[in-house]
Formats: structure tokens, C-alpha cells, sequence
């Protein structure tokens, strides 16, 4: 169980009870640290940007099912890692199938 010291797991509590001022409250303080992760791994702001929307987004439909068994900041983190990690894997599979095609096919 997360720390009863843990004021975010306590807002993200309240968003689970529909409190959509704590939700705010919870992006305007990952919202840049969220991008900076994102960008790190892809290098590529605009993805950055719009994948940290994507976080926040999978956090508030999971709320529901949010437990507070870790800090919150673990959590939330872990969501934009596996974003990120699954956009890496779509960005490899699509390089693949421009090599795959076209003028490519001589390297064969």
C-alpha cells in the first residue's frame, strides 16, 4: 500500500471518485516531467507531447481501477515507459515494411 504520505496517490483517490480538480491538479505537475521522459526515449517532441496526452488519458480511464499500492508517480511513470516502448515497437515494424517494399528490394 502506498504511503498515507503520498499526496498524489491521494488525488488520484479523489479521480477516482470523479473529482476532476484533483485530475487537473495531477497533470499540471507530471505534465512536463511526463514529455521530458517521452522525449528522451523518442527524441521527437511533437511524439512526445502527444503520447504524455495519451498518458493522461490511459490514467483517467483507469481510474477506476487505480490502486494505491505503489507510489503514484511510479505508476504513471511505468504508463509512459510502456507508451513509449510500444511506439519504438510500432516505429521498428513500419521501418521494416518500407525496407520490405518498393525500391528496397534489391538489398535483399
Amino acid at each position: 500500500m502506498a504511503s498515507p504520505m503520498d499526496p498524489d496517490a491521494a488525488l488520484m483517490l479523489r479521480v477516482k471518485h470523479g473529482d476532476l480538480e484533483a485530475f487537473e491538479q495531477l497533470v499540471q505537475k507530471y505534465e512536463h516531467p511526463i514529455v521530458n521522459v517521452i522525449y528522451r526515449m523518442l527524441h521527437d517532441l511533437d511524439e512526445a507531447e502527444d503520447l504524455a496526452q495519451n498518458v493522461f488519458i490511459r490514467v483517467f480511464q483507469s481510474a477506476d481501477r487505480y490502486q494505491a499500492s505503489a507510489k503514484f508517480s511510479t505508476w504513471i511513470f511505468t504508463i509512459a515507459r510502456h507508451l513509449c516502448l510500444n511506439e519504438i515497437r510500432r516505429r521498428g515494424r513500419h521501418l521494416d515494411r518500407g525496407y520490405s517494399s518498393g525500391d528496397a528490394g534489391e538489398c535483399r
